[in-house]
């Protein structure tokens, strides 16, 4: 009995699988990565705003584009001591496209605030 013919058949219909799930892991990880460069560039921002120097609404606007996040829908909140960013805006798919999903949501609010000589996030 030949083998052969099975081999390939299981071979050619395990490809589309690994190929759908690497595309997956690849979108999965430009999510996180991106999300988690938003959340380090605002939380630099919000430091540097409570113990450097005070940076006005277009500057933070700045420095956020030129890290290459949109500002579209950013809003920079100055209360009490406190600095609250927020900004929301969606990245394009990959491979996401394949399957219907075109672009992936990105939100974030992040409040900073000094209490003892450090700067806290909530």
């Amino acid at each position: 009995m030949d083998k052969k013919g099975q081999t390939l058949v299981v071979f050619v219909l395990l490809i589309p699988l690994f190929m759908v799930l690497a595309a997956f892991i690849i979108d999965n990880s430009m999510i996180v990565s991106e999300n988690l460069h938003l959340k380090n560039v605002t939380r630099d921002i919000i430091r540097n705003d409570l113990t450097k120097e005070m940076l006005d609404d277009d500057k933070i606007k700045k420095i956020l584009e030129k890290n290459d996040i949109p500002t579209k829908e950013l809003e920079v909140i100055r209360k009490e001591g406190k600095l609250n960013i927020k900004n929301h805006y969606f990245i394009d798919s990959i491979f996401g496209k394949v399957v219907g999903i075109n672009s992936y949501e990105l939100e974030i609010d992040i409040t900073g605030e000094v209490k003892e000589n450090k700067v806290i996030f909530e």
